[in-house]
């Protein structure tokens, strides 16, 4: 029995079976799953497909050299039919949710098109956004896509345009790439944009502290390193300073808690990719008009959230005038050959990005 909000056109298989008399309403599914092995290397990957229908496009990954493919469907009768003509596809019946993606594995890829949108229409908003949250900590590559405001099937209250900004500001992703529509003059598929998305953020470590993310919600602890616990704390006050004293700017990540060895921020999306020159304009503005130098301005230090470019990591900020102790071995390749010069620093990352 068809719920509410599915796809499929009661009486049709939803997606094309080659060699068999099988009616079905959107072909060329196949073609998708070699799409899938072009903006992703699937050779030897274990993979999940969300949504999979008949598994279609599970078999042609399984073509293409896939080590595994698992396709879930709540539909019976398509994992059936799919069960009968592609036996090395590992079906599942089973809904999609946020119970089903916790008790998954990792997984090397997981593709999950056209059913987002569904996700949205049944439980909400909010549920759709944390399971996308999920599935970012259970995988190492995301091929996604969602039908939109500006897509005549089940329609959201966003465009193609604002699909980046969801997955930036919903999932840990440190590298997101919008490959367009996968849509030519042959197929029955609306012209919905793909995103591939890779590098997800997990755990980082650095000599002085340890850096998590969880529900949107960075926690960056320096309890790790005790062996200079004076050299140590004040680098984590120096931080919290900066941040304080910068709070309201839209450049700097919110500061949402604080104790004696740790303290919580706000997650900030993926590593720039562009610098718009309003935005530089006012990054350098901020830390002028609040006499500071940040001095450790590199791509790794500056986030784009989907709406602004964020520069993180001020433990080794200064205010004009102060001087420190700290390395000068700052800003790396990116720091100017005469001194700390945070526009220097700046224009030279926006150039090489």
């Amino acid at each position: 029995m068809l719920k509410e909000g599915s796809a499929t056109i009661e009486g049709y298989t939803y997606q094309n079976i080659i060699g068999a008399d099988t009616p079905c309403h959107r072909d060329r599914s196949d073609f998708r799953g070699v799409r899938v092995t072009e903006v992703g290397d699937v050779k030897n990957k274990n993979i999940l497909d969300l949504g999979c229908n008949i598994g279609t496009m599970s078999q042609e990954m399984l073509n293409m050299g896939a080590n595994s493919v698992v396709g879930v469907d709540y539909d019976s009768e398509a994992i059936g039919t799919g069960r009968k003509y592609y036996p090395d596809v590992t079906f599942m019946e089973s809904d999609i949710n946020i119970d089903l993606i916790k008790r998954m594995p990792h997984k090397d890829i997981v593709v999950w098109t056209s059913q987002f949108m569904w996700m949205v229409k049944q439980h909400g908003w909010d549920y759709a956004k944390e399971t996308l949250r999920l599935i970012s900590t259970k995988c190492d590559v995301l091929v996604f896509e969602t039908a939109g405001a500006d897509d005549g099937s089940a329609p959201l209250d966003i465009m193609q345009t604002d699909v980046m900004k969801l997955l930036i500001q919903n999932t840990t992703f440190q590298d997101i790439v919008d490959t367009g529509p996968w849509t030519d003059a042959l197929e029955n598929w609306n012209a919905r944009n793909v995103f591939v998305c890779k590098k997800p953020f997990k755990i980082h470590h650095s000599s002085l502290s340890l850096v998590t993310i969880k529900d949107g919600v960075v926690t960056k602890d320096y309890r790790i390193s005790r062996c200079k616990p004076d050299f140590t704390k004040e680098v984590r006050d120096r931080e919290t300073m900066f941040l304080k004293r910068l709070q309201g700017w839209q450049h700097v990540p919110m500061l949402i808690e604080e104790d004696e060895w740790s303290f919580k921020m706000s997650y900030e999306g993926m590593r720039v990719k562009w610098i718009p020159d309003n935005q530089f304009n006012d990054i350098l503005h901020m830390l002028r008009s609040n006499n500071i130098t940040h001095r450790d301005i590199k791509p790794d230090n500056l986030l784009w959230n989907g709406d602004n470019v964020v520069l993180i990591d001020w433990s080794w900020a200064i205010f004009d005038g102060e001087t420190t102790n700290y390395s000068h071995d700052l800003g790396g390749n990116y720091k100017c050959p005469l001194g700390f010069n945070d526009e220097y620093s700046l224009r030279r990352v926006q150039r090489e990005i």
